[in-house]
């Protein structure tokens, strides 16, 4: 019996239909994954320049106070510094026994998510 290729037409997909099919979904899926880690890793990095912040407000702090701040806080690297200014025509900021102190803490990440975070602010010793 010899089939009319009406009953031929109704029978199925072919295999290449069924691999195109299984490429385009696979490559959908795949693009949706991609996303959705991006939209993550970016969802991540205001929360760790806010904790930088936070870690630098309170070193300021904690430097204004008279004591040393520690250099590692929560896996960020401090560096705070001190320098005393000289308050006249003109700001100098290069020695001790001055009018004024500049605090600076600079927060780094040591696996390079954020940049690094500074903040400085001037004080009456």
């Amino acid at each position: 019996m010899i089939l009319s290729n009406r009953n031929r037409s109704t029978q199925g997909f072919s295999f290449t239909e069924v691999m195109a099919s299984i490429v385009i979904l696979s490559l959908g899926i795949l693009a949706a994954t991609r996303m959705q880690a991006t939209a993550l890793s970016a969802n991540l990095a205001p929360v760790n320049s806010q904790e930088a912040a936070i870690i630098a407000r309170e070193t300021i702090e904690v430097l204004a106070s008279g004591q040393a701040p520690n250099p590692t806080v929560n896996g960020y690297i401090v560096n705070a510094t001190r320098t005393g200014c000289q308050f006249g025509a003109t700001l100098v900021c290069a020695g001790a026994g001055t009018d004024l102190e500049q605090l600076t803490v600079t927060v780094t990440d040591p696996n390079g998510s954020i940049e690094p975070y500074t903040v400085s602010t001037l004080r009456v010793p």
